[in-house]
């Protein structure tokens, strides 16, 4: 049977208070710790977030421009198309038809967020698909946008073949354009492709732009929460 000397407790007893103190000072600072990360992670989700909403703007607004111009180029597509076995002079219609609409989405953002890691710490599930889901949607529309763009280069180069130039004035003082060949099959198809691909920018172009508007009212209610 052990016996305890009670003068031997006694003298434990300011050791015993000391191991309670520093037990209670490390529990706080691990819980601090962990409170300031979580305050880190909270701030660097909130720039990120508002930066993301920054790029969501522009993009509204770079659609808004993309569906305005691509109205006009397909009504010019059209115009080319009657124009190609008419007797009109189409040089100025071809100019246009060529021309391009310098347009990006901004990806800066999301792939930096995906690259440090700060993009899986948002808490938000549905937030997180939803900024998922609008970006690889404006891929899929980006993919369609430099089809038009290769289109555009195939035709100006055709066109290069079949509309001369002759840079000598006239009594008129204007240039002469000479007409494109009729029956030109290969430029016609190259219309009708940019036609369609115009008219699938119309109808996607919208329908992003809102995927935008409302991915933009998500960020919003969330930083408000």
């Amino acid at each position: 049977m052990i016996f305890f000397n009670r003068e031997r407790i006694k003298n434990f007893k300011p050791y015993f208070f000391e191991v309670i103190i520093i037990f209670i000072g490390i529990t706080a600072s691990f819980y601090f710790d962990e409170w300031r990360k979580d305050r880190e992670r909270i701030s660097l989700e909130r720039d990120y977030l508002l930066r993301l909403d920054a790029d969501l703007g522009n993009d509204i607004s770079a659609l808004q421009g993309l569906t305005d111009y691509s109205k006009i180029q397909l009504e010019n597509c059209k115009t080319a198309m009657l124009a190609m076995n008419g007797d009109k002079e189409a040089d100025t219609i071809f100019s246009h038809i060529t021309g391009i609409y310098l347009f990006e989405i901004n990806h800066y953002t999301i792939t930096e967020m995906q690259g440090t890691g700060a993009f899986y710490s948002i808490e938000k599930g549905q937030l997180k698909t939803e900024i998922l889901h609008y970006y690889h949607s404006s891929e899929e529309l980006l993919k369609v946008y430099n089809l038009v763009l290769e289109k555009n280069e195939i035709m100006q180069s055709e066109l290069n073949n079949h509309l001369k130039l002759i840079n000598e004035k006239n009594n008129f003082g204007q240039f002469e354009v000479s007409k494109p060949i009729e029956g030109n099959l290969r430029l016609e198809n190259l219309i009708y492709e940019k036609k369609n691909f115009i008219e699938f920018l119309l109808f996607f172009s919208p329908t992003l732009s809102q995927e935008a508007e409302s991915l933009r009212a998500t960020i919003k209610n969330y930083l408000e929460e």
